[in-house]
């Protein structure tokens, strides 16, 4: 009995009897970011909305000691739980992870909290949780007076259903549930390239929830997801070795939907810089250019051929040396007016770039040499040219930069920039033993080499966005306006670690074909950076057959940047018995090259707006219907095109899942049929694949006969740079009122309300005429601000008209003009 109830039953006054107990206040800290929650022991949580997404029980935070740091180890976590048949556990002697015991917490002020945390038995630390306009920074710092600390370990829980993205480059997989991903590129002797493949990484994991984590750090790392029977984990594990005492810096984030998370850790990290407008390509490039004469066939071929192209780029071997900052004279007399040809044509020059000097570079190797340009100590060189230069030496890195000016002067406006891997962390547990000029080794410049490698190059454009494409990137990197390409992948359909045979008869277990460009481009595209460009048709065992490369193209398309090239330097109009291509796959490519280009307004109005929105261009299924599944063979382009890409051979149609609403075939204006969440089939000749476009969409495009985005001089030559032309617009009508404001400002509308009414008003590009083209019975009437709209056979011939075939209408008149479709 309380002694409130016992003061009522011996009938005291309210007065006289003592207040009921009050239930202490939480302790909380709260942003934009949502809500952390605090209990008395040490744990909390991070809620949004009522909702909890993310628990730190008691295990949450943990230390790694050993009896002592030894120089030789990397302290790689991953050796602690690699997952492999042929490679070794490796665990460093003493280890042992030290878990929370007790706790105080403490508010420091109205936006900061700290845990004094015991970690079994006798080591301490702090973690320093602090509110941000992005969310909450939280900083974990042990003690190390006690203890050598080799590594710490972060592991929330979440739930057990939702999926997880993010986490840089992957070509399995683009949900990461079930997954164990190291934060860095290690062995994998399972596959033909040995090694891992992620070449980007970002230690930042989007839940589809609602919260987001990302660690700070450039140690090398590894985090588990959902695994080992704990479907709500998220374990990650950091070397931070000699470096503890400095801590983890963690950021923690929230949002109503899964997709806008990418916003905050922008924020975070930098902000993502666009390329140059012509970047969006399509670009066309040769393994091997044989010599000056090839590169301007190449070009002339292109435009004669009726091939939508808006650069092109001029791969290894062109140089004296790799890198002699030249054109060799035998092969290239005349660079520069071969540059000028391609810039008439209307193609911007790219050349293929690595950070070495080669033994017979001559002068510049010996400057190299001489000056001490290159790393201090280096361990294993990953390439068959030198060591990479040492881009901490400010001396170095100046000579770098001096050196490509040359090429710029030239009118190179981009890089292709290869390799720049040799830098990792070591294998089984041991360094890789890398020192350089500042200091630093493998330990942390396994993340942080290429950023500086590619920052020279984005220097040397200056103003110029310019075009730089690379292999390997770390977060950040999206500062410097990369597109990412995902290396040598396989000319294939086969998806990674799946077993093929190639042409000689080897039984090859490759790192995967198109389905692994398709899971690449999504898992970049959710950890910041939106421009993906594979290479079409694969690169390892190329030719791609014909099917693989009509299929290819037909992604590529769909995609944000489509360059196309392969390790045989066979372009598209080349046929042979090997890529077993003719007039139909080149054709194929003739229609979606140009329909590539064409999506260039509707890519770029949803690249502008990252700047204020985070959200990428190409966004998985998953994280837009986290409720319908996760595929990773279906995805959407910005948010009104559903693109699913055929990835199996022989195969005339596929399976899908239906998205919310009403979806129309972007081919042939067939409803996609079924309702949200189911699995539908639906038809995929090889000449197509299926596209669809969301009820209410107005899609912007450049005209039927655009060439390229980049300026020509060239006679008969369509660019966009000289003139913009009529917009084209695909509509879908709905009953609700929609609109779509381009990058320019222009800005589109349609309703349907018994009738159909279409409407522009004019920005800074788009001035002219606007076509709205839609899949529709033919109307009875069409006016156009009140007058009749004639139907007509030739819509470039007038201003104003109307054309209607196999029940596709497309109706012209001037920017500002309203249309009344009956």
């Amino acid at each position: 009995m309380t002694n409130r109830l016992l003061c009522v039953l011996l009938g005291l006054t309210a007065f006289a009897c003592p207040p009921p107990p009050t239930t202490p206040k939480p302790l909380t800290l709260s942003s934009e970011g949502g809500v952390l929650t605090f209990a008395n022991d040490g744990t909390f949580t991070l809620s949004r909305n009522g909702t909890v997404l993310l628990r730190f029980d008691s295990a949450a935070f943990q230390v790694g000691t050993v009896r002592e740091l030894d120089a030789t180890r990397s302290y790689d976590p991953y050796w602690l739980v690699v997952d492999d048949p042929v490679l070794q556990k490796v665990e460093p002697p003493g280890f042992k992870w030290r878990t929370l015991i007790k706790a105080t917490v403490t508010r420091v002020s109205e936006s900061e909290v700290t845990i004094d945390a015991t970690f079994d038995p006798d080591v301490t630390g702090r973690i320093t949780l602090t509110t941000a306009t992005h969310g909450f920074t939280a900083r974990f710092v042990p003690a190390t007076d006690v203890r050598p600390v080799a590594m710490l370990r972060v592991r929330p829980r979440s739930n057990t259903t939702e999926g997880f993205y993010g986490l840089g480059e992957w070509f399995d997989e683009v949900n990461h549930r079930g997954k164990l991903r190291p934060m860095q590129l290690e062995a994998d002797l399972s596959v033909e390239s040995a090694y891992t493949e992620n070449h980007v990484v970002t230690p930042f994991v989007i839940g589809t929830t609602g919260w987001g984590l990302f660690v700070e750090t450039n140690r090398t790392g590894v985090i588990s997801l959902a695994r080992g029977g704990e479907d709500d984990l998220v374990d990650s594990m950091w070397g931070t070795a000699e470096q503890s005492g400095d801590g983890l810096t963690l950021q923690l984030f929230s949002a109503d939907q899964p997709i806008d998370l990418l916003k905050p850790y922008l924020q975070v990290t930098g902000a993502i810089r666009l390329p140059s407008t012509w970047a969006w390509g399509p670009l066309l490039w040769r393994d091997e250019s044989r010599d000056q004469a090839e590169v301007q066939d190449d070009v002339a071929t292109l435009r004669r051929l009726d091939l939508a192209t808006s650069a092109m780029w001029i791969d290894r071997p062109y140089a004296t040396a790799v890198n002699t900052f030249d054109f060799d004279p035998a092969h290239y007399p005349d660079a520069g007016a071969m540059i000028q040809t391609a810039n008439a044509a209307g193609l911007r020059v790219a050349l293929w770039h690595t950070p070495y000097l080669e033994p017979n570079a001559g002068a510049l190797r010996q400057e190299a040499d001489t000056n001490g340009y290159f790393p201090v100590t280096s361990g294993v060189q990953l390439n068959r040219w030198s060591s990479p230069l040492d881009f901490t030496n400010p001396a170095a890195d100046a000579f770098w930069r001096r050196n490509l000016l040359a090429y710029r002067a030239l009118g190179i406006e981009g890089f292709k920039l290869d390799f720049a891997e040799d830098v990792v962390a070591g294998l089984s547990g041991s360094r890789g033993n890398w020192t350089f000029f500042d200091g630093s080794t493998e330990k942390t410049m396994h993340a942080q080499y290429t950023r500086l490698y590619h920052r020279a190059y984005r220097a040397t454009l200056g103003d110029l966005d310019g075009f730089l494409i690379a292999r390997a990137g770390k977060w950040g990197s999206q500062q410097t306006g990369l597109v990412i390409w995902p290396g040598d992948i396989d000319a294939t359909l086969t998806k990674f670690a799946e077993a093929f045979t190639d042409r000689s008869g080897k039984r090859v277990v490759g790192v995967g074909g198109l389905p692994s460009a398709v899971r690449a481009g999504q898992s970049l595209s959710m950890s910041g950076f939106p421009f993906f460009g594979a290479d079409t048709g694969g690169y390892r065992h190329s030719p791609p057959d014909k099917e693989t490369f009509m299929r290819w193209v037909s992604q590529s398309a769909l995609s944000t940047v489509m360059q196309t090239g392969d390790s045989s330097s066979q372009p598209p109009w080349v046929f042979n018995a090997e890529n077993g291509r003719d007039d139909e796959a080149l054709a194929h490519y003739r229609r979606f090259a140009r329909l590539h280009l064409r999506l260039f307004p509707y890519g770029w109005t949803y690249a502008r707006a990252m700047k204020e929105t985070g959200r990428p261009i190409q966004r998985p299924f998953g994280v837009v219907y986290p409720s319908l599944g996760h595929p990773a063979d279906q995805y959407l382009l910005g948010e009104d095109l559903l693109v699913a890409p055929v990835e199996t051979a022989g195969a005339r149609q596929r399976t899908l899942i239906h998205p919310p609403g009403v979806w129309q075939g972007w081919f042939d204006g067939t409803t996609l049929a079924g309702q949200a969440g189911e699995t539908v089939t639906v038809a995929a000749p090889l000449d197509a694949l299926p596209l669809f476009v969301r009820e209410g969409a107005l899609v912007p495009m450049l005209r039927p006969t655009i060439d390229t985005l980049a300026p020509a001089t060239d006679p008969g030559v369509e660019s966009y740079e000289n003139d913009a032309g009529d917009l084209w617009v695909r509509a879908v009508p709905s009953t609700t009122a929609t609109q779509f404001v381009l990058f320019d400002g222009t800005t589109v509308r349609q309703q349907r309300d018994g009738a159909v009414t279409l409407s522009s008003t004019a920005g800074n590009r788009f001035t002219k005429g606007v076509v709205f083209e839609l899949y529709l019975a033919k109307p009875s009437s069409i006016e156009s601000n009140g007058s009749a709209v004639p139907f007509v056979a030739d819509l470039n011939a007038v201003t104003t008209g109307a054309a209607w075939a196999n029940g596709l209408l497309q109706v012209k008149a001037p920017v500002g003009s309203t249309l009344v479709l009956r």
